[in-house]
């Protein structure tokens, strides 16, 4: 992992803050399912602390299906 991938999951990792537009995010809620999502409007841009972007996702083995 590059320097500047590392610098973008550290910003869309900070809970509280805000997910940009277009990006995919892994809920990982304890009672499950599981699940991807995609925030495509402003009331899902908010990130709470069960929410993971693509690519810590991806570094824990949790893969998109495309």
């Amino acid at each position: 992992m590059d320097e500047n991938a590392i610098k973008v999951l550290a910003r869309f990792t900070e809970i509280g803050g805000l997910w940009p537009i277009g990006a995919w995010v892994y809920l990982t809620t304890v009672e499950g399912p599981n699940a991807w999502m995609h925030v495509d409007r402003e009331g899902l841009r908010l990130r709470y602390g069960v929410e993971i972007c693509e690519l810590e996702a991806n570094t824990r083995a949790y893969f998109r299906e495309t």
